[in-house]
């Protein structure tokens, strides 16, 4: 019941991921075109690219890419293991991301706050509030943490490494 909400979140996540990534693409272009052709950039385009959208597009995604299996491994040495121990060495990695990443959403939960009470806002001629950036971070942090810890448990519950991403 409660992976199928995860993982019904880490769908419409990665949904909000790629429509930043289309937006990127849609303002960096328009942008382009508006230098080439009236001789004027889109005031701010790049700023709001680098401290909204990119954002939006790594955070956000960051829990599916864990699911799907698209973040890096280095497995060199653990298929060399027996089963048994392979079993337990990527619980353990997981469980060692599930805490850091605990501690990043923690961090960023707290600026975010911080941000969002003193009113900061970009430093662009736009002065947009970068508190829904820090909202970002936060959110995409805790589903990764909680897909990290989630599959640690069911590594060393089931034995199950492939299955406990899935």
């Amino acid at each position: 019941m409660r992976t199928a909400v995860l993982r019904r979140a880490e769908v419409a996540l990665a949904y909000l991921s790629a429509c930043a990534i289309f937006a990127m693409m849609l303002l960096i272009s328009a942008d382009v075109l508006s230098r080439y052709l009236l001789g004027a950039p889109i005031t701010g385009a790049v700023e709001f690219t680098e401290e909204y959208l990119m954002v939006v597009a790594v955070f956000l995604a960051l829990s599916w890419t864990f699911k799907e299996g698209g973040h890096i491994r280095v497995e060199l040495v653990v298929r060399l293991l027996p089963a048994r121990w392979q079993d337990r060495v990527y619980a353990t990695g997981n469980a060692i991301a599930g805490i850091v990443f605990a501690v990043i959403t923690a961090l960023a939960a707290t600026t975010a706050v911080d941000v969002w009470q003193e009113g900061v806002t970009s430093s662009s001629s736009l002065a947009y509030p970068m508190a829904p950036t820090y909202v970002v971070i936060v959110v995409g942090s805790f589903a990764l943490t909680f897909r990290l810890l989630l599959a640690a448990f069911l590594a060393v519950r089931t034995g199950a490494t492939e299955e406990a991403e899935r």
